[in-house]
């Protein structure tokens, strides 16, 4: 169990929550010899790891290029990094919720944190920001 405290805007700790957040358990990131081992048995896992991939690259690459296009908008390219992309990426991914509009998602601040277990396990207070 794990109590947390935040003395934050409740905008700041939900950015705070949202890096903290450790995405390696996603087949995204698994070493290509582990998906491989999977090939046989459940190679739906592999294929779906393989497509985000190459999802994430092609669009990272017009991402870039967008972004040099327009450096009025985006003053210093060097913040979006490919890791960054990854990242922005998979927290969409893994957190966002179905939205009315078919095809479409969304995230919901603070909608992700609810836990889907049967029992809680975490605690979180929201302490007024000064």
């Amino acid at each position: 169990s794990a109590h947390f405290v935040f003395n934050h805007r409740r905008e700041d700790v939900f950015v705070l929550i949202l890096h903290s957040s450790d995405l390696t358990y996603l087949p995204y990131y698994w070493p290509d010899d582990d998906l491989k081992q999977l090939q046989a048995l459940e190679k739906p896992v592999r294929s779906k790891a393989e497509t985000q991939r190459a999802s994430i690259d092609t669009t990272y690459v017009k991402l870039q290029q967008f972004i040099a296009l327009h450096p009025d908008l985006f003053p210093d390219p060097a913040l979006y990094t490919r890791e960054m992309w990854e990242w922005a990426v998979l927290i969409f991914f893994t957190r966002s919720f179905a939205y009315t509009v078919p095809d479409t998602s969304c995230l919901m601040p603070w909608n992700d944190l609810f836990n889907h277990a049967d029992r809680w396990t975490a605690v979180c207070k929201l302490v007024p920001y000064s």
